[in-house]
């Protein structure tokens, strides 16, 4: 109601719109067509439970190998610690010492490749991968038992 009385207080002013220029033109993009819409080389990050290490999934220039980088947080360091013609399909820590990347190999199914971190007393990591004979998948992590983790397996 209080609003119909003002609009009718206004009269005729009240239905006069301003006048409003037109838009500008558009003007040259700040990043070519291509580089804009391009496929991004970063494909994930996941930070250790402590957050001490930043895994970093990305894909080569190339488009034909997968790489992932640990980022050291208090050193500021990174290491390229995994290298794969596959892409990864899961990447997931298991406590603050094991990352655990899952991928598909054609032809032999589901895999599953697991960095182990190793720390010396200055601080250092030494990164150690560790292969999986079998076939399957990591069903949890079990982040309260980072020595364990729970696999499936159909081999």
């Amino acid at each position: 109601a209080f609003y119909r009385k003002a609009q009718a207080a206004a009269g005729d002013a009240g239905k006069r719109r301003p006048a409003l220029a037109p838009p500008p033109d558009p003007g040259p993009l700040p990043l070519p067509v291509e580089t804009l819409w391009r496929a991004e080389r970063l494909q994930g990050v996941s930070l250790s439970p402590a957050g001490k290490l930043l895994a970093i999934y990305r894909v080569d220039a190339d488009g034909k190998h997968w790489t992932i980088d640990m980022l050291d947080l208090d050193a500021n360091e990174t290491q390229q610690i995994v290298r794969s013609e596959l892409p990864f399909e899961v990447m997931q820590w298991s406590g603050d010492e094991t990352l655990l990347l899952s991928f598909v190999e054609p032809a032999v199914g589901p895999r599953v490749a697991v960095v182990h971190i190793d720390s010396d007393a200055a601080g250092r990591h030494r990164y150690r991968q560790l292969g999986f004979k079998r076939v399957g998948r990591v069903l949890d992590p079990l982040a309260e038992d980072p020595s364990h983790i729970l696999f499936a397996s159909t081999a």
